[in-house]
């Protein structure tokens, strides 16, 4: 997945580069999550589209975050996520940024095909000015995705909570706005150890 459009007036994702999803990858809308965020369903005929993808969408005033995935590879299959982006400043004089927003996502799984979303609550903490600069990198953030809402495919409605994503340290380049990397993780809520991990 290397583009995304959103066609406005038809309330419609076109998404480019996705094998199977139909020769005009475009996405309409299924329904909206509690959070806010949008889901989408790739277009399918008896003969195009036969690989059913999800895509889930938030926008802001200057953002738009797309993140999608097929229901029927086994593993990670073919997926991306996307974001659009008119505007970055931040104001001067000031270090330290929280972020407080909506959260969606898709999960695929190592062992068999299908598809899971999920939506929540997400707060991004984000000092520009520590640590100092290296090779371009100057900065540090951290994020807790809390609120955490396995969502129905049939009708968008909350299902299962699950636990909290904690997002370790990154660096941050505050010259484009970028992070790489980092590690995120889940933990039980009954003893504490690492259920799950990722980057």
């Amino acid at each position: 997945m290397n583009a995304v459009t959103y066609d406005r007036a038809n309330n419609q994702l076109v998404i480019n580069n996705l094998p199977f999803d139909g020769p005009e990858g475009r996405y309409d809308n299924r329904f909206t999550m509690s959070n806010g965020a949008r889901v989408y369903a790739s277009r399918q005929t008896a003969t195009t589209g036969l690989v059913q993808y999800y895509a889930v969408f938030i926008e802001s005033d200057a953002m738009q975050a797309t993140a999608a995935a097929g229901a029927n590879w086994i593993q990670y299959g073919n997926a991306g996520a996307n974001i659009n982006r008119s505007s970055f400043s931040l104001p001067t004089g000031v270090g330290e940024y929280v972020y407080v927003g909506s959260y969606a996502a898709n999960r695929t799984f190592d062992e068999r095909s299908g598809i899971e979303l999920f939506s929540g609550d997400v707060e991004l903490l984000v000092d520009v000015l520590d640590f100092d600069p290296v090779e371009g990198i100057q900065g540090d953030i951290v994020d807790t995705v809390t609120n955490r809402t396995r969502v129905s495919l049939l009708n968008g409605s909350d299902g299962r909570n699950l636990p909290d994503i904690v997002l370790a340290e990154v660096s941050f380049n505050n010259a484009n706005g970028t992070f790489d990397d980092g590690t995120v993780s889940t933990f039980s809520p009954l003893d504490g150890d690492e259920w799950s991990t990722g980057t």
